[in-house]
């Protein structure tokens, strides 16, 4: 009956939205200036570049709660203090974004478990994930193209600096069953009159699973400054990032009756592929960021009043006028990004007769009797910048054309085993955002490689806004031709060897995204040729089939008096399924109840959150070479899973209680997070997320 559990979930999902009229919702006024600001959790990932436009007074986030749910729910304790990207949000403009003191959100402390994201994982939190929403790898320039552990690595798309008046304090603390604990610091200030601001996170995940060898140590920590000179003329960043991961693989459970027959309660006992493998990953980095405008900016008269009043005798004269001063040219802003990031992979395994290596050809080395892999890279890059930006630019009212133009060089070096490769590429950089009316907008920007490995890579992006009321529409274009990562063309271990020379990936994706206060709709039509993946045989293949894939995703919010329904909906179909490995639906749905009492001291919602998706032969990981690849044996999916969860807020500290995966004993032995990788049983979690603004 389950596998009709997708449609029932698509004929809710509607029903609800058309049975609850809008004069029915909760409609609160609210202080936050949508065009300027969105609330957002400061654990979500970097989402998809196509799926959220931070451009120009544009409120555009497909994953930001929506701003009825900001009002029904959030004391206005946090207007003081913002964050925003290191990296540019738009052209030429900076986005502020809300600290999220919901409650609504305080329980979500899984980067992969949010309700926007959908990831098949390795069973417990840390592990290495696969993004069940298909999108192609990302456009930056040389990669190594292990990409299994991004969603809990750190880079410089990820740093986030704080606007605040007062010391701004996070602390999140999870503890749930097996040892699992996370942890999450983060804590900024600002000196003299916020010319000087400092900031510092800190991130842990840790997990002993059920299963034998079976654990995830992730640690992640960022530290950094900013300075502006008093006037706003100069201003610099400077930031330290530093990522390890420490990760004991099993390779999956041997047999998959032991699980399925239910065999064995003491998952411990359950016989895995591997039991002295491991994964060791660090990635570190330095960002040194700063930009001068050219012109000095005009006086601030704004502390002097808008009457001088002259006093004579018999009679006064009021004067409405400031002082004078000579008119400034605006000559624009020169801009200079510097980033270093060095990577290390090590895999090691003192078992080389595992099955896991069934069928894996051998290549002697010169100690046979240890499976050690290690691969590392250096990457240097600057780019400098010329932009017609202003100190007066507002994002609220943004000027006609907008425009920057930019040189960028890149160098890197690759070691694996005793070989060395070095790469020197350059790229010209540059786009345009043209605020054509208040209603619609325009946007292109480009990017284009000569050198060495990635010559005539190219990625150009054109999107146009219009605004309608409450409504915003969003039409993109992207075109993108670029080589594979690195990965796919040369490797050397002692079980895995190849050398390729591959083609250029070419991608066209067409999106077009519908949203309102209590409605977003996103859909996406990707054409790929040429694309590289891992077949069968845990080889890299390049197929010269053109391949089309179409991702629809739907997200509402319905407010009822004290309850509330928080729903997303993704639809996938792809050409060639048997080289792209999607599940067709995938969902999840919170249902809540929420109310204050005892004067507002206590703040309690409880709920429970469902997710699911359709059965599909997903990609199996193979811990060696760090990467999912396409299997023919298992099918996963079909099964739902379950939550409730309690969150309390009691003036800034939120606590709350979770039963995660609760109906595990309700269902059949099925619920696998990846291929031979079953989810953890029914656990509890206990978590206290506080955040301070003084």
């Amino acid at each position: 009956m389950i596998k009709y559990f997708w449609k029932l979930f698509i004929l809710f999902g509607l029903m609800l939205y058309l049975a609850i009229p809008t004069s029915a919702q909760v409609q609160l006024d609210s202080v936050i200036n949508e065009d300027a600001f969105y609330v957002a959790d400061s654990l979500d990932l970097s989402p998809d570049s196509l799926m959220v436009d931070s451009l120009c007074c544009l409120h555009d986030s497909i994953h930001s709660h929506p701003l009825e749910l900001v009002d029904y729910l959030l004391p206005k304790d946090s207007l003081d203090t913002y964050w925003f990207s290191l990296m540019a949000d738009s052209i030429n403009y900076t986005r502020l974004n809300y600290i999220d003191t919901l409650n609504h959100s305080s329980g979500q402390y899984n980067p992969t478990r949010k309700m926007d994201k959908a990831y098949i994982d390795l069973g417990l939190i840390g592990s290495a994930q696969k993004n069940q929403l298909f999108s192609t790898s990302p456009f930056k320039g040389f990669q190594v193209g292990i990409h299994a552990f991004d969603a809990y690595l750190w880079n410089p798309t990820d740093i986030r600096l704080f606007d605040t008046r007062t010391p701004y304090t996070r602390i999140l603390y999870v503890m749930g069953a097996k040892k699992e604990n996370v942890l999450d610091l983060a804590h900024a200030q600002s000196f003299l009159d916020d010319q000087l601001a400092a900031s510092f996170k800190f991130q842990l995940f840790n997990h002993l699973g059920s299963y034998n060898h079976q654990h995830t140590d992730v640690k992640s920590f960022q530290i950094g400054m900013r300075y502006r000179t008093k006037n706003k003329r100069y201003a610099a960043n400077v930031q330290y990032y530093h990522n390890k991961q420490i990760l004991l693989e099993n390779g999956g459970i041997r047999n998959l009756s032991d699980f399925e027959e239910n065999k064995e309660t003491n998952r411990q006992v359950i016989k895995t592929n591997l039991e002295e493998a491991e994964n060791l990953v660090r990635v570190s980095g330095a960002v040194f960021k700063q930009h001068f405008y050219l012109s000095k900016p005009e006086p601030d008269f704004s502390k002097i009043p808008d009457t001088n009043r002259i006093e004579m005798e018999g009679y006064s004269v009021t004067h409405f006028k400031k002082p004078y001063f000579d008119p400034v040219s605006h000559l624009g802003r020169i801009s200079h990004y510097f980033n270093y990031e060095r990577q290390n992979f090590r895999y090691t395994d003192a078992d080389q007769d595992s099955p896991i290596y069934n069928g894996i050809p051998y290549y002697s080395t010169p100690d046979s009797s240890v499976f050690f892999d290690t691969i590392g890279m250096r990457k240097y890059v600057n780019e400098f910048i010329y932009s017609n930006s202003d100190f007066k630019d507002d994002i609220n009212n943004p000027k006609f054309l907008n425009y920057f133009a930019g040189f960028r060089h890149e160098y890197a070096e690759y070691s694996q085993d005793s070989a060395m490769h070095f790469f020197n590429h350059s790229a010209i950089i540059g786009g345009a955002f043209v605020s054509l009316t208040k209603y619609l907008s325009l946007l292109s920007d480009v990017e284009y490689y000569v050198g060495d490995y990635l010559n005539n890579d190219f990625k150009w992006n054109a999107k146009v806004f219009f605004r309608l009321k409450k409504n915003l529409i969003t039409g993109g274009f992207q075109l993108i031709s670029q080589e594979p990562d690195w990965i796919f063309q040369d490797y050397s271990t002692s079980r895995f060897t190849w050398q390729n020379n591959f083609e250029k990936v070419n991608i066209q994706v067409l999106s077009g995204k519908f949203e309102r206060k209590n409605l977003k709709a996103y859909m996406q039509l990707r054409n790929i040729s040429q694309y590289v993946y891992f077949n069968e045989a845990i080889l890299p293949e390049q197929t010269n089939q053109n391949i089309q894939h179409v991702w629809v995703q739907l997200e509402k919010t319905i407010l009822l008096k004290h309850w509330g329904t928080d729903f997303v909906l993704n639809y996938q179909n792809v050409s060639h399924p048997d080289i792209i490995r999607v599940p067709e639906v995938t969902g999840r749905i919170k249902l809540y109840y929420h109310n204050f009492f005892f004067e507002n001291a206590l703040d309690l919602e409880i709920g429970v959150e469902l997710s699911y998706f359709t059965k599909y032969k997903a990609d199996k990981y193979m811990p060696a070479i760090r990467s999912f690849h396409i299997q023919n044996e298992q099918e996963i999916g079909e099964f739902l899973i379950a939550d409730v969860y309690a969150n309390i807020k009691l003036g800034s500290a939120r606590l709350f209680v979770r039963y995660d995966h609760f109906n595990a004993s309700l269902m059949e032995y099925n619920y696998y997070a990846s291929p031979d990788y079953p989810m953890q049983d029914a656990a509890f979690k206990f978590g206290v997320n506080w955040i301070l603004f003084n």
